[in-house]
């Protein structure tokens, strides 16, 4: 009997130590081990994902793309005052800028070809064959010019270590109408390497319309720009007192030229792009201040930062455009009320999918004169955004507009609606395999419309925080922890009719909310379950600690009592258990 008591002894004292000690050490194990996708239903922020970082020097080029914006101010202003030079304004002419030229297209009806320009201007524009023209100067389009690229020509604008050229539209046209048949190529040129340059960190060729129009068809676009929007590729920006200006030029006696500039009302840009391809550029397309700008039918991939860069475009278009492969968003849009999206493809970029960020560009007064008040009206629509890092799509604040008809696979999150958004629609929507959340509403907003979505294999399918919000009709399938989870003040929110199925913790976890509405959900198809993790936590929970404590304790006291009676018994001294005398009868019992 007292083997079999130290046995159990044994065994309880044994299992209480190992529960504590995994008790002390299997937190941080645990949390080193743990994937988002079994990670606690409790967990509620997100991984931080922000993309590749941008490969160039910051200091450097920040000191370019400022030198271009004063060269572009300075280069408008002697235009403007060219006739009070005797300067012959029916021709181009060049302006002496630092580093390199300028070339002026001032005001004509005719559109200016790439041939006229490297016959007249052979220093700025050289033919290289019939239909290849390299940019060795910068190109200034002035108000009521165009620039004229043909089908099948390539333009390539020169971008050295010594120094690059641009194309930039000062109020004027840069048109280029390539075909299917005949595609135009815009693309930065390293003549050390004779190919597209690669490298940011000295500059590099851009494009750029201020003020004017940028049109082109059927047309590649490669390798251009870097460091800002403005400077960053292929961009369209509105005219602004700082590049709009008109003046007057003076020479002292000393050699020291002042230049006058007299500021011009803001003047938008128009932008149409149709069937462009855009490959490897700092950011794909730029758009800033632009209105009705439309991409259709193109390609942009492989930017250094955003595919497509939108602020302060109003009724912008996006349709049947893909956006992969950026080092940050595919689409990034700020400020920007009722921009429609319809039948893109978004697709493995560094962080979102899609940013909408559509809260006020400022709170009050401020130096750049931002408007205070929200965007509104996004319509996104029939979009497949696919295996991007982030967010599929994520909108910030703003009120109108809907998510509607669109599949989202993959990333920590499929959408994500947040920061006081009202009145937004998510609709009829496919989202699937997300690591955390299939479908969010965060932080505020209010009168958000959850509808006949499906949700399949994220680990938690709708999560509702803090928000107003009317989740009916919704399919929700293979959650890993929680069908619909529901965190902290959800006044006004009702979430009913939804279908559940598959296997977790809950089909609808409320625990931690308050005032939410839930009727009427079909969740026999739910059954319910622990993760690994949750079994563990509650294994390893702190009232579990001290029981086996104790018990090891109790364990541990009744082996010492044990072992004490033993060694007492084993020095006992012999006349304890006999009197010592073997007599001879004794031994004739034994035989």
């Amino acid at each position: 009997m007292r083997g079999f008591i130290r046995v159990v002894a044994i065994i309880v004292a044994v299992g209480a130590v190992l529960v504590t000690v995994a008790g002390i050490v299997g937190p941080p194990v645990l949390a080193l081990l743990q994937h988002p996708a079994t990670s606690s239903r409790s967990q509620t922020a997100p991984a931080r994902v922000e993309g590749r970082p941008y490969a160039g020097n910051a200091a450097a080029e920040s000191v370019l793309d400022a030198r271009e914006a004063n060269r572009i101010v300075e280069v408008r202003a002697l235009a403007a005052s060219a006739a009070g030079h005797h300067v012959d304004q029916t021709h181009p002419f060049r302006v002496l800028t630092s580093g390199r030229a300028t070339l002026v297209l001032p005001q004509r009806t005719a559109p200016y070809s790439m041939s006229e320009l490297a016959t007249s201007a052979p220093d700025s524009v050289r033919a290289d064959g019939n239909a290849t023209f390299d940019i060795a100067e910068h190109l200034v389009v002035l108000a009521g010019a165009t620039l004229h690229i043909d089908a099948g020509q390539t333009v390539r604008i020169l971008s050295e270590s010594g120094g690059f050229s641009s194309i930039v539209s000062a109020g004027g046209t840069i048109q280029v109408d390539g075909t299917a048949q005949a595609r135009s190529v815009i693309e930065s040129w390293d003549t050390t390497t004779g190919s597209p340059d690669s490298t940011t960190s000295d500059g590099r060729a851009y494009v750029r319309a201020i003020g004017g129009e940028l049109a082109i068809t059927g047309a590649d676009v490669r390798s251009l720009g870097f460091w800002s929007g403005a400077t960053g590729g292929l961009s369209a920006s509105a005219s602004t007192a700082a590049t709009a200006g008109l003046g007057t030029v003076s020479t002292s006696g000393s050699g020291t030229t002042t230049v006058a500039v007299t500021p011009a009302p803001s003047t938008p840009s128009r932008v149409q792009l149709s069937d462009v391809t855009v490959d490897s550029n700092a950011y794909g397309i730029a758009l800033d201040g632009v209105a009705k700008a439309a991409i259709t039918g193109s390609r942009i991939t492989g930017s250094l930062v955003d595919g497509v860069l939108v602020r302060s475009a109003p009724d912008a278009t996006i349709s049947a455009t893909t956006v992969s492969n950026s080092a940050r968003d595919g689409i990034n849009a700020a400020y920007s009320s009722r921009m429609t999206l319809s039948g893109d493809r978004i697709t493995g970029n560094g962080r979102n999918g899609m940013t909408i960020d559509r809260r006020a560009a400022a709170t009050g007064p401020n130096p750049n004169g931002a408007a205070t008040t929200a965007a509104a009206g996004t319509q996104v629509t029939k979009m497949t955004l696919d295996a991007n890092e982030r967010y599929g799509v994520e909108i910030l604040g703003g009120n109108g507009g809907e998510i509607r008809s669109s599949s989202v696979t993959g990333g920590l999150m499929g959408i994500v609606v947040k920061n006081h958004a009202t009145q937004t629609e998510v609709s009829d929507n496919r989202v699937t395999g997300q690591a955390q959340h299939g479908i969010a509403v965060l932080d505020g907003s209010r009168d958000i419309t959850v509808d006949s979505n499906r949700i399949q294999g994220a680990a938690v399918g709708l999560y509702l925080r803090n928000s107003a919000v009317a989740a009916t009709a919704n399919r929700v399938d293979n959650a890993a922890l929680d069908a619909i989870t529901l965190v902290g003040s959800l006044s006004g929110t009702r979430v009913s009719g939804n279908t559940i199925t598959g296997t977790g913790a809950s089909a609808i976890d409320s625990a931690r909310s308050n005032h939410a509405h839930v009727e009427n959900n079909l969740v026999d198809g739910w059954v319910a379950s622990q993760s690994l993790d949750q079994v563990l936590r509650g294994v390893l929970s702190p009232l579990t600690i001290i029981w086996s404590a104790v018990l090891a304790f109790v364990a541990l006291a009744v082996l010492w009592r044990l072992g004490s009676k033993e060694r007492r018994r084993q020095r006992a001294p012999l006349q304890q258990f006999s009197r010592g005398v073997f007599t001879r009868e004794m031994a004739g019992e034994l035989r």
